[in-house]
């Protein structure tokens, strides 16, 4: 399979023609300039990557991967591929999957990405395995990461409460020696529809145990590592180009969108349309066969950002993580807050107002942030 061209079109890939995202961000006019330089290298947080995979084994950067489940590093390629979940090769599907004939396109093609394992065989991200997998990236050279979890088991990490501020602690620390070390990290929001500048309660918290009732919480609360002072937090739209219903917001939280897929909105919440979706890369852990699937989430609008990132980066090489941040939002497409409580499922099971949420601000509001990240603008 040839790698990647300079320069390419991604709208001859196979499955090209249901990647609505990839119109939606105008991949196509920032293909024709760039498709990312290789020695960009994206690190991946999540759930590792299929080595395997036909659209990504010659997008992994194997020198960089590594396992952190137990904040312990695991150089072993077995040790940083998939096993219980396939998430984190749909996220890097979409950052770089290879403009190569086969299956879909990836955002910036001609970058690396680096599997950097943080979730365990329980699908959990216990603070250790991020703050390895945040130094990790830092030490070996990476310029971005995608972080399309909030770390376990607290939902809402308080810096009041002393059970959870060491984890606050540490977090912060890795992050901004991350930073230091010329590295721009990129969370999703969260899927909870959850207003993150008006947090009040968190009722599903621990949860690897009972979750306790906590009410009346404050600015101490924080989603990790979303919330950490220069993180870039990505919110989430579906196919019309507005708010998904499951999407976290909060003005002056939320510093940009991408597409994350909705897959209610057309039956008003009744019923579910994957094709709605994110389609990327997928891996059946237990047949342990490669394919591509949907999926929907801030954590497939996360990696939207970082791949518009990644471009940038690849087309203006030099910035800052701070500077690449804000060029991020500069280029990204401003998008009005929708008039009055915006609610696009209101047939959904759980109820009429289950997925009410009201979007503040001007230009630059809670459920867009800066506006909707764009490939094209990032590029030239």
């Amino acid at each position: 399979m040839a790698a990647p061209d300079a320069t390419a079109d991604p709208t001859r890939e196979p499955l090209y023609g249901q990647q609505w995202d990839m119109d939606m961000i105008h991949l196509p006019q920032a293909h024709a300039v760039t498709t990312g330089r290789a020695d960009v290298v994206v690190g991946v947080l999540d759930s590792g990557i299929s080595s395997s995979h036909p659209d990504l084994a010659t997008q992994i950067a194997k020198d960089k991967s590594t396992s952190c489940v137990g904040g312990v590093t695991d150089t072993a390629e077995a040790a940083w591929n998939p096993t219980t979940s396939d998430h984190g090769t749909h996220v890097a599907g979409t950052i770089a999957a290879a403009v190569n004939g086969v299956g879909v396109t990836g955002i910036a093609p001609g970058v690396k990405v680096a599997a950097v394992k943080v979730v365990n065989d329980d699908g959990y991200i216990f603070p250790e395995a991020a703050v390895c997998g945040f130094l990790w990236a830092a030490d070996h050279g990476m310029k971005l990461t995608n972080n399309s979890y909030y770390i376990d088991p607290w939902e809402l990490n308080c810096r009041n409460d002393a059970r959870q501020r060491p984890v606050w602690q540490a977090v912060q620390r890795a992050i901004r020696y991350s930073q230091s070390k010329g590295v721009l990290n990129v969370a999703s929001a969260g899927n909870s529809n959850y207003d993150l500048a008006h947090k009040i309660t968190d009722t599903g918290s621990p949860n690897n145990g009972t979750p306790e009732e906590r009410e009346n919480l404050t600015s101490a609360c924080l989603d990790l590592p979303a919330e950490v002072p220069g993180v870039v937090t990505v919110a989430a739209v579906g196919p019309t180009g507005e708010k998904s219903y499951y999407s976290s917001y909060g003005q002056g939280v939320i510093d940009v969108t991408a597409p994350g897929g909705d897959t209610r909105f057309r039956t008003q919440g009744a019923r579910s349309t994957s094709t709605d979706g994110i389609l990327s890369t997928t891996f059946n852990t237990v047949t342990r066969t490669n394919g591509w699937g949907y999926k929907q989430g801030t954590s497939m609008s996360g990696p939207h950002a970082t791949g518009v990132a990644a471009l940038a980066l690849s087309a203006h090489p030099g910035m800052t993580p701070g500077q690449l941040s804000s060029f991020l939002e500069r280029t990204a497409v401003a998008k009005s807050c929708p008039a009055g409580v915006y609610n696009p499922v209101p047939l959904i099971p759980t109820g009429p107002n289950a997925y009410d949420a009201t979007c503040s601000g001007g230009n630059r509001n809670g459920f867009y942030g800066a506006g909707l990240v764009d490939a094209y603008n990032a590029v030239r």
